[in-house]
Formats: structure tokens, sequence, C-alpha cells
């Protein structure tokens, strides 16, 4: 399943690549693995490796863990609600067990099958995590607090947010993700350079070898800025830059002399 997902993704970039790059060479394209993608051109066989330039493992985790529970919520509250939704709920604890995630979104569906029970269309609102339970302050402050849309959620959850959309066919995790994206530098395709570098002696033998890094735009598959303007070393002929539904760009890079 997961390299079921992994092959779409490529795919899905691979597509892209096509479309975006000018000189995309025309030819027979092959699916296979190691490299991922190759070229039949007139004059030469061009291998194509894609890989996802991850900015940082631990946020990735953390994403993970987040989509989780919001997804466990989403499949409880569909039959529940009787409308379709989206769904993003924002986590501060993500050393979080199976059984305690499972807690954590039994309790939210709880929360949310009442509070958001009698929404209207295109409406919706945030639920934030008051941190302490509500009844046990002034009857004056609590109803101050719940108009602002304060609840006493699980202590991990910062909130919960809910909107209704009768125009669509499901509902779905509309996952975001408050994060520092980092920029893209030397240090950074260096090592992911060294990795694929070491494993092109097992590629299919080529004409040339292309390597495209890709983001997603997610938290933990995004880069603010590109600080990379040097004549890159490579094993690679040449090195590509997407993010997705963004400009592509292309490496200067230099075939090293073996």
């Amino acid at each position: 399943m997961k390299d079921d997902i992994k092959k779409k993704k490529e795919k899905v970039v691979f597509d892209y690549f096509r479309k975006v790059y000018s000189s995309f060479p025309k030819g027979e394209i092959i699916y296979q693995d190691k490299p991922d993608f190759l070229i039949k051109a007139n004059d030469k066989i061009i291998g194509v490796e894609i890989t996802e330039a991850i900015n940082d493992t631990e946020e990735l985790t953390k994403y993970k863990i987040q989509v989780d529970v919001a997804n466990r919520v989403l499949e409880k509250l569909k039959n529940i609600l009787k409308f379709t939704f989206s769904i993003d709920i924002s986590l501060n604890n993500y050393c979080l067990s199976n059984k305690r995630r499972e807690e954590i979104s039994h309790k939210l569906m709880e929360i949310c099958s009442k509070e958001y029970y009698n929404l209207k269309n295109l409406e919706g609102f945030i639920i934030r995590n008051y941190k302490q339970p509500i009844n046990k302050i002034s009857i004056k402050e609590r109803n101050i607090l719940e108009k602002m849309g304060y609840r006493y959620l699980p202590e991990e959850v910062d909130y919960i947010y809910i909107t209704r959309y009768d125009i669509d066919a499901e509902s779905w995790n509309s996952q975001g993700v408050a994060f520092w994206a980092p920029a893209f530098d030397v240090g950074k395709l260096s090592s992911i350079l060294e990795k694929k570098e070491k494993k092109l002696i097992d590629y299919t033998k080529c004409d040339e070898q292309w390597l495209i890094l890709f983001c997603t735009g997610l938290a933990y598959s995004y880069y603010k800025r590109f600080n990379l303007n040097e004549t890159i070393d490579s094993d690679f002929d040449k090195i590509f830059f997407i993010q997705l539904n963004e400009k592509l760009l292309e490496l200067k890079t230099k075939k090293r002399i073996k």
C-alpha cells in the first residue's frame, strides 16, 4: 500500500514535469524502478529518478500523527453529522500511543457531534481548548468563553475547526500545520545527493541520469526560499527542483568525470 502511494505520487510529479519542462525529449516512456522512469528518445536513453525533498523528519512524524487523529474523528463523525464537511485539528503533543489517539478522537467526536450538528451550508467555526473544565468557573465567565469558542478539550488538542460543504460528495481532512519553512540550500541538496548517488550503480544503465526533487507544499515538504546559485558537481547529468504548482527550476550541474 505504501509503495502504491509512492508510485502514484511519483507519476503525478513526472506528468507535471513533462508538462512544464519545455525541453522534455520525445520518446517512449517506461515506468519501472531504479530509476523510476526511462525515456527512450531517438538518440539516447534517459533515466529519471524522483525523490521528495523532505525538510524535517520530525515535522513529518508530527504531521502524520495529527492527520491520523483528524482522520479518526472524521470517520466517527461521518455517521453522525448529516452533511459533508472539512475538518482541521491542531495538536500540541505528538507522543501519543494508538490507545491515546483513539481516546482523543472519541472525546472529540462526542464534543463535535453536539457543537456542529446544526451547522448551515458554508458555515464553520473553531473550537479552542480552554485547558481546564469550564464548569468550574462562574456562569458569566463561562458564557463569555463559550461565545468565544472555548471548550474543555483533551489536553493534547489546541483546536478543532469544522466547516460544512453541501457541494462536496465526501467529507475531507483539510489538515493545516503552522510551521517555519527552511531554505533549500547546498547543505540540504548535498545530503540528498549523497544518498541518491550511491544507488546509481544499481540503476538501469542509461546515457543520462536525471534527478527530480519535488515538494508537495505540506509542512514537512516545503521550502520558503531557494538559496542555491552555484554549480553542483554530481553523478547526475541534470537535477531539477519542483515545488508543485510553482515554477520548475533546473539546477546548474557539472557531471563528474570518472
